[in-house]
């Protein structure tokens, strides 16, 4: 059985994204605009992720991530999901308002047949049949309570939702197998009263299992469904950040034809009305001169430290990258910088999470990297995925170079912001990364989340660092454990970005914190 999505990259627009795999995610392929853009036969492939570069320069990520017990379809472009994926707040919402729909909708069409039969089995119809469905409906109120409050994007109508699928899948998990059991004595027992009684027994035994089983696969697809509302709730909420330590009291405009609302408390929505009939305020006394401070003595300027080691690694890695960052040296464009630095960035490849500073290589790793270790040999490999771990190290850094003297260039240039901070997080450096998470929030609230919380949801060391990060941001998550494992990677990476002199001189906290 083939199972088959189309996306559309942009909310609104032609569905130019397709997917399509097998049971158990067998011969998983991803096309655009009908150009396929990868085909993968074994499942494990798409659980490590994967990326494809576009021509416009962007890309697509591809990740089975699992949280909990379920299983979800991460499709990411620009590092947001891609509208109506699996891990778009959009579609979660929608889709855990809609299973209370759909109980609501069987539970009505079973409150009307039994009110129905009710009616034509009484002869006298007496007034107390009227009340006959209020009864009948007090059992299905909840979920129409549940499935409001949920379209007002209500959090404790999410956790509600959550425990009250989890007892209703656990209770007729129990019901079905207990069906199970009874019904194979119960067919058994009809075998004693003759032909006719054992098939009628049968048909009744089937009809209820297979009830049972819808029930089952329902309320378990209601699970997966409500068991991401709560998230999806918090990354839709416009007031997620106005409360947060780093962005207190205003609200940020992040696309000039939709401006956000000025939140009613601000002083720009004062009343002005007992202003109006106010003479007009005198001009204010010109400032008086101040005496010319005497110059200061000229001092030598202070020689830069040398990045020879770093530049000298850009021709061997990556030579079309190191073309463009000598563009943008004699340039001193930010955007070209931006550009440089993508071309060295691997922090979202398939192979970096926990591998690239464990130096623990075992078979499963090697044949991530692509190294078939069969044809030559172990050892080789070994030796082969070594040098591949050490060009990702040195990448890392001169993709964090080119950010850094981007943003140093033009502070506000979003993207390049946002991959220095999503960089340093999968270098598990916190503190560094804070202040370039801050002023991606500031620059583009919205995305920054959503690439954030992508980051978050794993189980691997770079998840945890991304965890911990939203906990110092005071964006609701928990503070972390880090095992001795994480803080060995940690200081691993640290070391490997402090020997860069331009990194440790100019980014903050990457040394001391």
């Amino acid at each position: 059985m083939v199972f088959k999505e189309q996306y559309a990259l942009q909310p609104g627009g032609p569905e130019r994204l397709v997917v399509s795999w097998e049971k158990g995610w067998q011969n998983f392929t991803i096309y655009l605009d009908g150009r396929e853009l990868g085909k993968f036969v074994d499942p494990q492939a798409i659980k490590d992720g994967q990326c494809f570069d576009l021509k416009d320069g962007t890309q697509i990520k591809v990740k089975l991530i699992r949280d909990f017990i379920f299983w979800y379809l991460q499709i990411l472009w620009r590092d947001r999901p891609v509208p109506g994926s699996e891990t778009d707040p959009e579609t979660q919402l929608r889709k855990a308002y809609n299973i209370f729909a759909i109980i609501c909708k069987i539970g009505g069409a079973c409150v009307g047949l039994v009110f129905l039969l009710s009616l034509l089995a009484i002869s006298e119809v007496g007034a107390g049949v009227i009340l006959l469905p209020v009864f009948l409906l007090l059992p299905i109120s909840p979920y129409f309570l549940i499935a409001y409050f949920l379209k007002r994007k209500a959090k404790l109508a999410a956790y509600f939702a959550i425990w009250l699928f989890f007892f209703l899948y656990i209770y007729t998990w129990l019901i079905f197998w207990s069906s199970v059991l009874m019904s194979i004595f119960l067919v058994l027992a009809s075998l004693m009263d003759g032909f006719f009684s054992f098939v009628g027994m049968t048909i009744s035994v089937v009809i209820f299992n297979r009830v049972s089983r819808f029930l089952l696969h329902l309320f378990y697809a209601g699970f997966k469904r409500v068991w991401a509302a709560p998230i999806a709730i918090y990354q839709l909420d416009p007031k997620t950040l106005l409360n947060s330590e780093f962005y207190p009291n205003y609200q940020y405009q992040d696309n000039v034809n939709n401006p956000i609302p000025i939140q009613s408390n601000s002083a720009i929505l004062t009343n002005l009305s007992n202003l109006t009939n106010r003479p007009p305020a005198p001009p204010p006394a010109p400032p008086t001169p101040k005496p010319p401070k005497p110059p200061k003595p000229m001092t030598p300027p202070i020689p830069r430290r040398a990045n020879n080691a770093a530049i000298a690694k850009m021709q061997t890695l990556h030579p079309e990258g190191y073309k463009v960052y000598q563009q943008a040296e004699q340039s001193q464009d930010p955007n070209i910088f931006f550009q440089a630095g993508e071309m060295y960035d691997r922090s979202y490849s398939s192979f970096w999470g926990d591998g690239i500073f464990s130096g623990k290589y075992d078979r499963h790793f090697i044949r991530m990297l692509g190294i078939s270790i069969d044809v030559v040999g172990m050892e080789t490999a070994k030796q082969e995925a070594t040098t591949i771990i050490k060009n990702s190290r040195d990448s890392l850094v001169i993709s964090c170079l080119c950010y850094r003297k981007a943003i140093k260039l033009d502070s506000s240039h979003y993207w390049a912001t946002l991959k220095l901070a999503t960089a340093l997080t999968a270098a598990l450096q916190i503190e560094a990364s804070l202040t370039y998470w801050r002023q991606a929030l500031n620059l583009n609230q919205r995305d920054t989340l959503s690439a954030l919380t992508a980051d978050s949801m794993g189980f691997d060391n770079r998840s945890t660092a991304a965890k911990e990060v939203m906990y110092k941001l005071g964006l609701g998550s928990n503070p972390q454990q880090f095992d001795s494992n994480f803080i060995k990677q940690q200081a691993i990476a640290k070391k490997l970005l402090c020997d860069n002199p331009y990194l440790s001189d100019n980014i903050p906290k990457l040394r001391t914190g």
